[in-house]
């Protein structure tokens, strides 16, 4: 595996800025990338479960994978919300400062009840497998929309550790019928044909089952399932085996090991193979080599080798036949707990909470992201049970950050694996290692930007050298520009600007015929498989259910909607400085002819015609010469051919602006500026070429802050208007304060128990969390 030091990273980054900023950009200049993504993404949710409508409040953050800080080279994060069959329906894209943001996204109203995606990625993490973004689950109800119970398994799944039982060891066995849930079930007993019982399975609320027990080589098993209507199944082991040798995985306090178990004879290897160990974001991590006749004798990695997430052991072919596979999990490092404190464990309606954490021991701490979230109790993710989403999609647990402590989860984990390592094998037998790749995504080092490639439309090779215009039209003008690369692409920087805007792209009059302008997704088209699970309630989720859309209801009934505080974005107040001269028409005489108003009103130009070409000349009388090909602007679009002018008429004409100066723009020399603003929404009914584009273009989201209400709000309330909320409390915070954080909050008129749940992560990716609760009852 080759080794990428960091400062040959950084020195890539630094090219890549001299590329993007002017002259170097139509070189030839190839970055190659790092083997694994040195940025991690985290997104924090205020919570795991929405009403369709409702908000869903985060925060995020983009460090560097080494420890060392924010991430010196992304600066737009990309957030997505979709489903398991990857339709989207929210994107959008926010600035990170010092490497992180909070937010506020708006869940459409008509999406029905089902478990849905979010993941969060930088363009620099585009060019490496989406297990490389942030990837997180929700569920949203609908009670238009109730859930549509996919087509999944109606019948029990049963496996065995080595995929048959091997005689004398402890094997461990896992059940998962998605069909039933844990009051569903008395007893699962594992019996042998003479009907002894020879151990039991412990049954979880998510639909899996799972045990160990150590068989003997004289007898053959099975479970026998007891349900509550007195209704029995029996389902049947695999066989006892003697002659087969399987792959054990295990952990030690410091490293993976990987063995075998069985008849050892058939450890000595009758063909070459390969043994190796993948991250979740297909990094190999180490191989090992097993030549013909060897015996395998074990191989170790330590733990500070391996990322967080899904680890793969791969045992292949010479020929790159896949053999076997296990999957184990690499849980983050044992998490920061931060002690939190409210003064009472009861309290009124509309009763203010103080709650406080000793800043101790954060201020000890290099925080790079917290998050402070104040919800109904049900609305997280259970400490105890790993929901039957995350068992069926294991990738996402990684930022799911759940807790190895808890027994009854580390059991679950590895029943849940067993599982999922029957279908992993069916798409990891056709990865192959990737070849090292030149960087495809560049990623935004300043703000939005916009990407493409310029191509002969008629053979279909890239176009080096050309001249491109991006303008940003209507009231929030922006003009810019830069030459393709040898390759034909560019990339632009939208600064300053917020929401979608409309664009209008071409290339210079000299490539104009030949020429076709191919945008880039902004937005990754690369998405992980996940698995359809069923959103399950019963009975005792109803009333859960039921308050959630009591409090969104009365919620926007009494305009007690969430409340932001929006940042701004700095306005570009003139896009070319004090340096133009307006020329308003309406001012002036009318004329009849566009060669008229620029020959004897707009002063220091002049449009002629000369061979049957026209030009617009501009006169700089400062330095006394004439610019023969100034740039022209139409409502904001460059016009490469004067003679496109004749067609407008001076009653369309709102105002001229000139510049008769020379004007540098990045890597391009203005020598003169003409800007014509029309009072028409077709810029003057101009006949276009085809090969321009115009598009509307998603740019910045405005980070937002959660706005709780006030005491003055509170008091002056009526009592006769209910005040009911899901969400109390929700805040980024910072640990640098030097005495004890406090932060107070209101409680809703709903009487509930109520979760406090502090969470986030280091500058170096050591998980803090933190958690309390409290209830509201109405005193009468």
């Amino acid at each position: 595996m080759k080794t990428k030091h960091y400062i040959s990273y950084l020195l890539n980054i630094i090219l890549a800025g001299l590329w993007l900023s002017g002259p170097l950009y139509a070189q030839d200049i190839s970055l190659v990338l790092p083997e694994r993504a040195p940025e991690k993404v985290t997104l924090l949710t205020d919570r795991n479960l929405y009403i369709a409508g409702e908000n869903i409040w985060f925060s995020a953050s983009c460090f560097l994978k080494d420890g060392k800080g924010s991430s010196p080279v992304s600066n737009i994060l990309y957030v997505e919300l979709y489903d398991v069959h990857q339709k989207i329906f929210v994107q959008e894209k926010f600035m990170l400062a010092n490497g992180s943001t909070s937010g506020m996204i708006s869940i459409p109203e008509e999406l029905p009840s089902a478990h849905y995606f979010i993941r969060a990625y930088t363009q620099l993490l585009r060019n490496y497998p989406p297990e490389s973004y942030f990837n997180g689950s929700i569920a949203i109800l609908n009670p238009e929309f109730p859930p549509v119970q996919p087509d999944i398994i109606t019948e029990p799944q049963l496996l065995t550790q080595f995929g048959a039982l091997i005689p004398g060891i402890p094997n461990r066995i896992a059940l998962q019928y998605p069909a039933y849930r844990s009051n569903d079930i008395i007893s699962l007993t594992i019996m042998d044909t003479s009907g002894f019982e020879r151990g039991n399975l412990n049954w979880f609320n998510n639909g899996l089952a799972t045990g160990i027990f150590t068989p003997s080589d004289t007898n053959a098993y099975f479970i026998r399932m007891m349900m509550d209507h007195n209704d029995t199944l029996d389902l049947s082991l695999p066989d006892v085996r003697k002659d087969i040798a399987a792959m054990q995985t295990s952990w030690s306090d410091d490293e993976l090991r990987v063995g075998f178990f069985g008849n050892l004879h058939l450890l000595k290897s009758s063909r070459p193979l390969n043994i190796e160990i993948w991250s979740q974001e297909y990094e190999l991590i180490k191989s090992l080599s097993v030549e013909e006749g060897q015996t395998f004798e074990g191989l170790s990695v330590d733990k500070s080798q391996l990322t967080e997430g899904l680890i793969y052991v791969v045992v292949r072919s010479q020929d790159d036949r896949l053999i076997d596979m296990n999957t184990l999990f690499k849980a983050p490092d044992q998490m920061i707990d931060i002690p939190l404190k409210t003064e009472k464990l009861i309290y009124n309606t509309r009763e203010k909470v103080e709650l406080t954490m000793d800043s101790l021991v954060l201020n000890h701490l290099d925080i790079g992201l917290l998050q402070l979230s104040v919800v109904k109790e049900g609305t997280i993710l259970s400490s105890e049970i790993i929901s039957a989403n995350l068992l069926a999609n294991p990738v996402l647990l990684r930022d799911a950050s759940i807790n190895l402590s808890n027994s009854g989860i580390s059991e679950q984990l590895q029943a849940g694996l067993m599982i999922y390592n029957d279908r992993a094998k069916s798409f990891f037998d056709e990865f192959k290692t990737s070849p090292e790749q030149n960087i495809e995504f560049i990623p935004d080092i300043r703000d939005v930007s916009i990407t493409g490639v310029v191509k002969n439309k008629n053979t279909g090779q890239p176009l080096p050298d050309l001249r491109v215009y991006a303008s940003v039209l209507h009231d929030n003008f922006q003009l810019h520009t830069t030459k393709t690369s040898g390759d034909g692409r560019f990339i632009l920087s939208l600064p300053q600007l917020e929401g979608n805007q409309d664009l209008f792209l071409c290339t210079d009059a000299d490539s104009l015929a030949a020429a076709e302008i191919l945008l880039y997704n902004d937005f990754s088209t690369q998405f992980i498989h996940f698995q359809e699970t069923p959103l399950y309630f019963d009975t005792s989720d109803r009333q859960l259910m039921e308050s959630l859309l009591l409090n969104l209801q009365v919620s926007k009934g009494f305009g007690f909607n969430d409340r932001a505080t929006l940042a701004s974005v700095d306005q570009i107040p003139s896009w070319f400085g004090t340096k133009m001269k307006t020329i308003v028409l309406s001012d002036y005489i009318a004329l009849i002819s566009i060669q008229e108003v620029f020959n004897e009103i707009v002063t220091h130009t002049r449009l002629r015609e000369r061979n049957g070409q026209y030009q617009l000349l501009v006169y700089d009388d400062q330095s006394e010469l004439t610019y023969d090909d100034p740039l022209i602007l139409l409502d904001g679009i460059p016009i490469t051919d004067a003679g496109l002018l004749l067609n407008l008429h001076p009653a369309q004409i709102d105002r001229i602006e000139v510049m008769n100066r020379t004007y540098i723009m990045g890597d391009l020399t203005i020598r003169g500026l003409v800007s014509i603003r029309t009072k028409t929404d077709n810029f003057g009914g101009i006949d276009l070429s085809d090969e321009v584009v115009f598009i509307n273009y998603r740019t910045r989201s405005l980070p937002a802050k959660f706005t709780p209400v006030s005491k003055h709000e509170i008091e002056s309330l009526s009592k006769t208007i209910p005040w009911f909320k899901t969400l109390l409390f929700y805040d980024q915070i910072n640990g640098n304060d030097n005495e004890t954080l406090i932060h107070e909050f209101f409680t809703s008129d709903h009487p509930s128990r109520y979760q406090v749940i502090l969470s986030g992560h280091t500058i170096s990716g050591q998980k803090i969390r933190g958690s309390t609760s409290f209830q509201v009852s109405r005193q009468d």
